[in-house]
């Protein structure tokens, strides 16, 4: 057995004596951990999907005929996929978040027998009892820490978008430190792999639903159906979840629609959504997402709901990617065994 195997074994046989003597609780460590790195990780998880579009622009920018914008191609384009993605999300937040808050309080008003039904179990001692001093010291020192962590968290990225190609060359030396270049070589091709396709999945899907979001707000403003803009970021949103995606869209808005309008609307707002469904179905997809995930239909249907089984809506957001990883996995693997052979 090779030395640094031995001194390896030995590393984990102490840590594990240590976990069973001293009684320590793993699972609070971890999850201490991930609290105070909270930051940094969803940081992380931005970049993540930020530099496939930072290294286009870069591409771009290096193309410049100006010898000062190409020579500093790196740190323009991570300043400028950083200020796109923050004017994004101010967009959102001055512009969308009001609409989808009165369109919530419109379908929610529509509801008013759910609502009487759900009244006759709260009453105002219920109200009493949870909004006091204590209660809401609490929620402001909550709310104040959310807000701290989500500042720093733009604040790592931009230095994450920045830095990116050194962070990888980092863990790619330290994983070849523990594991010897063999492993690591094969580790990072795995890596680079699943990295692929979770990209080129979620950037495709994200493309298409957003097609289909202003197919909906287009056809809902020519029916003028109250809230377009609503209705289109919620077929939108929920599209992204597999198969399920347009039940879940579809059934409350059509509800919605038929407490305001009545049965003729509904049914014409009905046929949009699933004019739109179809458009996405038969031509987006093909055409955006092609045929990258390479899973039959039983077995999408399978992930889906074993996905949302296990995790709930994450579950059911990442159970294609995570299904068409496992099979590239097993294809590979399965290729080094016939080479072995």
């Amino acid at each position: 057995m090779k030395p640094y195997i031995k001194n390896r074994m030995w590393i984990v046989a102490i840590a594990i004596i240590l976990i069973f003597v001293n009684k320590i609780n793993f699972y609070e460590i971890i999850k201490k951990i991930i609290s105070i790195l909270y930051p940094v990780i969803v940081a992380l998880l931005f970049a993540w999907f930020l530099i496939p579009a930072k290294k286009k622009l870069e591409n771009l920018v290096k193309k410049s005929k100006r010898k000062l914008i190409s020579k500093h191609s790196e740190l323009l384009s991570a300043i400028l996929v950083y200020l796109v993605f923050i004017g994004i999300i101010i967009f959102f937040i001055l512009y969308l978040i009001p609409i989808l808050k009165d369109g919530i309080t419109n379908s929610y008003d529509k509801f008013s027998y759910y609502y009487s039904v759900i009244k006759k179990y709260i009453n105002n001692d219920t109200f009493t009892n949870i909004i006091t001093p204590q209660a809401y010291l609490s929620g402001a020192k909550n709310a104040v820490s959310v807000v701290f962590k989500v500042v720093m968290s733009f604040v790592v990225l931009i230095y994450v978008l920045m830095e990116h190609r050194e962070l990888k060359t980092f863990f790619t030396k330290l994983t070849s430190i523990i594991l010897g270049d063999d492993k690591s070589e094969r580790l990072v091709y795995y890596f680079s792999k699943i990295n692929t396709i979770f990209i080129k999945y979620f950037y495709s899907k994200l493309i298409s639903s957003l097609i289909l979001g202003i197919l909906i707000i287009t056809g809902f403003i020519i029916l003028k159906i109250s809230y377009p803009i609503f209705f289109g970021v919620i077929v939108a949103i929920s599209n992204l979840i597999p198969i399920f995606g347009s039940f879940i869209s579809g059934v409350p808005i059509a509800l919605t629609v038929f407490a305001e309008y009545g049965t003729v609307k509904t049914l014409i707002a009905i046929g949009v959504i699933i004019a739109g469904q179809q458009i996405e179905n038969s031509i987006l997809t093909p055409k955006i997402v092609g045929n990258s995930i390479g899973i039959s239909g039983f077995w999408i249907l399978f992930t889906v709901i074993l996905g949302g089984g296990l995790f709930g809506f994450w579950g059911m957001l990442v159970c294609i990617p995570v299904a068409a990883t496992l099979k590239t996995l097993y294809i590979e693997i399965l290729k080094d065994k016939i080479k072995s052979l």
